[in-house]
């Protein structure tokens, strides 16, 4: 399964501009990240995901793989070229998983 976090990102309806600074400056966008994430997330250690952005990508690689498990990543539309070039799973913008 091939990921985006930008993509996941934008199919939760969160911001995805400039967070990917590990320095003060950028902490505020992955707070803002991190608070928007769903409900059934749940962050054991906050501090590491808003110091690294590196940390923050993986949590979202996650976001995208459980809606990939639940059914609600859209699939290729052409399975052949996908499965030569890739295919990122996320689900569509705006919709419940």
């Amino acid at each position: 399964m091939e990921v985006y976090p930008a993509r996941t990102l934008t199919a939760h309806k969160l911001p995805n501009g400039k967070y990917k600074d590990n320095s003060e400056t950028l902490r505020a966008e992955r707070e803002k990240i991190l608070r928007g994430l769903p409900e059934w997330v749940e962050i054991a250690d906050e501090k590491a995901l808003l110091a690294n952005a590196d940390v923050l990508d993986a949590v979202l690689c996650c976001v995208a793989g459980a809606d990939f498990l639940n059914g609600g990543a859209m699939e290729p539309t052409d399975l052949c070229l996908a499965r030569k070039e890739g295919w990122i799973w996320a689900r569509e913008p705006g919709t419940e998983c």
